[in-house]
């Protein structure tokens, strides 16, 4: 097989990604292909692109909090706009104390309402 040949090309591809092919096949809950990544970094590389005019260092770093917040309560199948409207209602009120923070966040929260039922 000539070295310049689409053949050839393969079997160097193959031979350099070998590792990632063994885990593939040893470990199930690896996937194939990184589509699913992609679809779900997708909206923050937009909005990275968005942040570029921003306006000053101080609105870019704003930016990134509140994408990062809201992407993550879309990421954990929660509303953002409920979320961040129920946290900063119970941490203004003092509801919720510094040291039970970590029950706000999105993996955590539960809406008002189904706290009583969960």
């Amino acid at each position: 097989v000539s070295s310049d040949s689409a053949l050839a090309k393969a079997i160097r591809y193959g031979l350099r990604h070998w590792t990632g092919l063994e885990r593939f096949l040893t470990d199930g809950r690896l996937e194939l292909d990184i589509n699913i990544v992609e679809r779900e970094i997708r909206p923050v590389a937009v909005t990275r692109k968005a942040a570029l005019f921003a306006g000053s260092e101080g609105g870019g770093a704003t930016w990134a909090i509140a994408t990062t917040l809201i992407r993550t309560a879309i990421l954990n199948g929660i509303n953002p706009q409920a979320w961040l409207t129920d946290v900063l209602e119970r941490m203004v009120s003092g509801e919720v104390r510094s040291t039970q923070l970590a029950t706000l966040l999105p993996w955590n929260w539960r809406q008002p309402g189904t706290a009583a039922a969960a």
